[in-house]
């Protein structure tokens, strides 16, 4: 993991944690930070029971600019949380943000297409000719007979109605 990423996370931390121990001292030492390797696409995450924060060290190392808006997000989600405030990005989060002195962005903008899981898909042909290429889900469900053809409408089950399985 990058140093820098731990040194912005610091930095955007000792920021806001002045503004938020002086009307609530009861956050000191409360929120811990972990950084993983296994997120995706989200930049971080809040765990609110925990006051824990989990930060993508693989995506925040390439999107430096928006590691400290990251974690304020974040640390914004624990705050409302401890207040008893409905959760999510509405207009409480917002406000938090706001009195935090960051803009209230709900998604960040980092590119996140080398991170995304890469999904197996499945090619399934029916005896009507029409050509199927499916996710997992789709496939079980289609195996469990819950499916139809959008061509000829019949119920797709893999002993009657399709030729072959490729998985792509």
């Amino acid at each position: 993991m990058s140093n820098d990423v731990k040194k912005l996370v610091n930095e955007a931390y000792n920021e806001v944690m002045p503004i938020i121990l002086a009307k609530y001292p009861e956050f000191n030492d409360k929120f811990r930070i972990e950084y993983s390797n296994r997120l995706r696409t989200s930049g971080g995450v809040a765990y609110r029971n925990a006051f824990k924060i989990k930060l993508n060290t693989r995506l925040l190392s390439e999107n430096l600019c928006d590691v400290k808006q990251t974690i304020v997000h974040e640390i914004a989600h624990l705050v409302e949380f401890h207040l008893g405030l409905r959760g999510g990005h509405g207009k409480d989060w917002q406000r938090i943000m706001s009195w935090l002195g960051y803009p209230a962005k709900t998604y960040h903008t980092m590119d996140t297409k080398k991170f995304k899981a890469k999904r197996k898909r499945f090619l399934f042909t029916c005896d009507c000719g029409e050509n199927f290429k499916v996710t997992r889900k789709w496939y079980n469900s289609i195996m469990r007979g819950s499916c139809g053809c959008t061509k000829c409408g019949e119920k797709l089950a893999i002993n009657k109605h399709f030729k072959k399985i490729i998985i792509l």
